[in-house]
């Protein structure tokens, strides 16, 4: 598998060796840019309803709502505070966008509860629409455990399963972030009882279409990899994949069966997640990737514009 990125810091541990040695990694890839033009819409066979024709977003009637993160949470790390971590999602939006098949929308999952893919989902949507030109959209397409309105301090409904159902449309389920205007959220919406018949309908495959046309990125925070029958439906719609691990949480034998799991065409790369030097401890007195970040002390001022 190629391409796979290390986001946020080095792991150690048999965790990280086992997977560095289970996947080839490739060199550098090469500087590139990302279309601003959208995708074209999908078309439907001769003679296919392929899902109700609605016009295009009526932007104007969606909801902008502030989100409600408390000052503990590693979420949107952005602010002056937190300039390291915001670095490494930085990083990996740059590597999203020389990515060689350039995927616009990504599933962000995991092979269990716990590794921190919810999280990774919205910082990666949040350092995607940080860029001016650049709207985003993050989703939540876990029905069975979804927590992202609980963490963002957003309504949960309605969303995703009330468009699937026909009880609400598209303008009335998706939030503008009051704070981020590029990015917009769609919650997961009502309980469904039958998620898997809902993503494998016509109507899911019209609403994949609807929103590739009215957003840059697709963000998705989805179920574990095969773990039930959504997230293979939800594979087969997107991009790419990006998996999350975190270092002695996330078995090795469950990270390689993973990764063998994931189609080699769908794979975009790895990110390991809650590392030991995550938010900034200093291992070493000479470790230059913390050191870069911090504010210059008075003496080193003193000494810089001495010349020394």
């Amino acid at each position: 598998m190629s391409n796979i990125f290390k986001a946020i810091g080095k792991g150690s541990g048999e965790l990280t060796q086992a997977m560095l040695a289970s996947l080839k990694e490739e060199g550098p890839v090469a500087g590139q840019t990302i279309a601003a033009a959208p995708a074209e819409p999908l078309q439907a066979a001769a003679g296919e309803d392929l899902a109700p024709v609605n016009p295009p977003v009526d932007t104007a009637r969606i909801r902008t709502l502030p989100i409600h993160i408390t000052g503990k949470s590693p979420l949107l790390p952005f602010s002056a505070a937190n300039a390291a971590a915001a670095e490494q999602y930085r990083i990996i939006r740059t590597r999203l966008l020389q990515h060689p098949r350039q995927p616009r929308s990504l599933l962000i999952s995991s092979t269990g509860p716990g590794d921190g893919k919810s999280i990774t989902a919205v910082n990666i949507a949040g350092a995607l629409s940080l860029k001016s030109e650049a709207r985003v959209l993050l989703t939540d397409v876990d029905f069975r455990r979804s927590v992202l309105d609980t963490r963002l301090g957003l309504p949960s409904s309605p969303g995703l399963g009330d468009i699937l159902t026909g009880t609400a449309t598209l303008e009335e389920s998706l939030i503008q972030i009051e704070q981020l205007p590029n990015l917009y959220f769609l919650p997961v919406g009502t309980p469904q009882s039958n998620p898997s018949e809902l993503l494998d309908s016509e109507r899911w495959a019209w609403l994949c279409n609807c929103l590739r046309a009215e957003f840059r990125y697709i963000v998705a925070d989805a179920p574990p990899v095969a773990s039930v029958a959504d997230y293979e439906l939800l594979q087969a719609s997107c991009d790419g994949v990006v998996m999350v691990i975190r270092p002695d949480h996330t078995r090795r034998e469950a990270v390689l069966r993973t990764l063998k799991s994931i189609p080699k065409e769908k794979m975009i790369g790895v990110i390991m997640n809650d590392v030991q030097d995550w938010f900034f401890t200093r291992s070493t007195p000479y470790s230059s990737h913390h050191t870069y970040y911090e504010r210059p002390s008075s003496a080193d001022k003193n000494r810089v514009a001495a010349g020394k």
